[in-house]
């Protein structure tokens, strides 16, 4: 099966969660005899504009499309751009794929679902976020810290206004000029926005998200239920790791992964004051990136920490260290505040067979059904006595520890999945 898998950005150039299960899943696909190729989008400076070149990464085809710097003459041209479009299109048309795998949305445009379909070609659409559903990608407002439930586009402007282009900037409703209230130009781009959106997803032959939580998410939202599955990806990595034995007391907790308000390092870092233990250690392992409007949550965090010598941020990490740095760890705390599509640090720390303590929102409640892990209520006081049972109880450790991992899926396992829906989506 000739099979085009398509991402905004791709390895060696962005490397994240999507990037490296894409890369497993085209390897196990080229190992399986299919022809697998990946489309993506190159960032400005590394070629001409408009420029396609070549390649391969491990092996795999990749095709890199150059865009130059944006400059949309419309609000959808933002999410839509049409030389990436017709980019792609050309692409479809010389190599004629059996089907077309999307792996996100952003940084492409919703048109390739439609150029697809247009010339036959079935469409899978994987949804690993909510970013169909919020332009920052998680329904978390920034402000307050909250998830956004239900959706209210009047609060979207409130959000956007400080990150958003002019086209974004109006309050929802202005007045008219003759005393009337309406609404204003930019929500009216937010509604048109979300229809393009659910016009997509309804488009497509399959769509894949990877929880049970956001099935519901997304099927309340309108994507068609019939045809929208659950995947739950498989990991390869840490299944030869080979974790600590016996009950030693914990000293080391960690938190691995990218450091953002929504994952809830600042509660972590309040939790562990407040248990006040001496003995203990709190390791911050990811990048701490600039947050849109320029605002720093690293100044945040370390005001947080002023004055501990027990908490340390160790920033940004490479992939390959990850079995590295959970060594050193005793126990993994996961204290996302959004609802997450998947978690791959959660999973991650359960195949490195430690004790993992999470909030339970989104696609971490499979985890909490399954008894993997330690589920608090999302609040200082809940995650600080969680961590002190943990540190007190080695009962609980052990028996976290005992089923550490045991529903995390190979690649295989998924793999064999997607191949199932690629079946479905091509029947029709």
């Amino acid at each position: 099966m000739r099979v085009l898998h398509c991402i905004g950005q791709y390895l060696p150039e962005v490397v994240g969660g999507t990037q490296l299960q894409l890369a497993d899943l085209a390897s196990w696909q080229r190992d399986r005899g299919w022809q697998p190729e990946i489309f993506c989008v190159a960032g400005p400076g590394t070629e001409p504009p408009g420029t396609v070149t070549a390649g391969e990464y491990e092996g795999i085809p990749v095709v890199s499309y150059h865009r130059g710097m944006p400059e949309p003459g419309s609000f959808r041209e933002l999410y839509a751009p049409r030389e990436i479009a017709r980019a792609f299109e050309r692409h479809l048309e010389a190599r004629r794929p059996d089907l077309v795998h999307i792996h996100h949305l952003s940084g492409l445009s919703p048109d390739l679902v439609y150029i697809a379909e247009g010339h036959g070609v079935p469409v899978l659409l994987l949804i690993s976020d909510l970013w169909l559903q919020c332009l920052r990608g998680q329904r978390f407002h920034p402000h307050d810290r909250t998830i956004c439930e239900p959706l209210d586009r009047h609060r979207c402007l409130e959000c956007m206004r400080p990150v958003a282009t002019d086209l974004l900037a109006e309050p929802p409703i202005v007045d008219r000029g003759d005393g009337q209230r309406v609404e204003s130009d930019s929500l009216r781009r937010l509604h048109a926005w979300e229809a393009d959106m659910q016009r997509t997803v309804r488009a497509c032959s399959a769509v894949v998200v990877l929880s049970p939580s956001h099935r519901r998410i997304f099927v309340e939202w309108g994507a068609p239920v019939e045809r929208i599955h659950v995947v739950d990806l498989g990991l390869d990595k840490l299944r030869d790791f080979e974790p600590q034995g016996g009950s030693r007391p914990v000293r080391k907790i960690g938190f691995t992964g990218l450091v953002i308000p929504s994952k809830g390092v600042h509660l972590l870092v309040e939790a562990f004051r407040r248990l006040a233990r001496p003995e203990l250690e709190l390791e911050i392992h990811g990048e701490i990136p600039v947050l849109p409007g320029g605002t720093s949550y690293e100044d945040e965090l370390k005001t947080l920490a002023a004055g501990s010598q027990q908490i340390r941020f160790f920033g940004r990490y490479s992939p390959d260290r990850v079995g590295e740095i959970l060594r050193r760890l005793d126990v993994l705390v996961v204290p996302s505040l959004w609802w997450e599509g998947y978690c791959l640090t959660a999973r991650e720390g359960l195949l490195a067979g430690l004790p993992v303590v999470t909030f339970g929102l989104g696609g971490l409640e499979a985890l909490v059904h399954a008894g993997e892990v330690l589920q608090v209520e999302p609040s200082v006081e809940s995650l600080a006595g969680g961590l002190a049972r943990l540190c007190d109880e080695p009962e609980l450790r052990d028996r976290l520890r005992r089923g550490a991992g045991r529903t995390v899926p190979t690649v295989a396992d998924s793999s064999l999945e997607f191949e199932r829906i690629y079946r479905l989506a091509r029947a029709g």
